[in-house]
């Protein structure tokens, strides 16, 4: 089963992804708050800051077995 998990950019759905699926969203520079959630879990907050005319990758995936069901949303790293 094919399940997509939700990102949220400051507080807006901005995307779907898919699992092994790259995907940029387009957001303008400075600060943003990024959440990734499924199935009504979500991960913390990321605070990430975009620097002008860059980017951050983030990477989504589970942060433990399908029975804990804890999501995480990891990265932040600017480019």
């Amino acid at each position: 089963m094919v399940r997509a998990y939700e990102v949220r950019v400051d507080g807006a759905r901005a995307a779907e992804v898919e699992r092994d699926e790259r995907m940029a969203i387009a957001v303008p520079a400075g600060q943003h708050d990024v959440r990734a959630v499924i199935d009504g879990f979500g991960s913390p907050t990321l605070r990430v800051v975009v620097p002008a005319g860059g980017e951050v990758e983030l990477t989504v995936r589970s942060g433990g077995s399908p029975v804990t069901a804890a999501w995480q949303c990891d990265g932040g790293t600017p480019t």
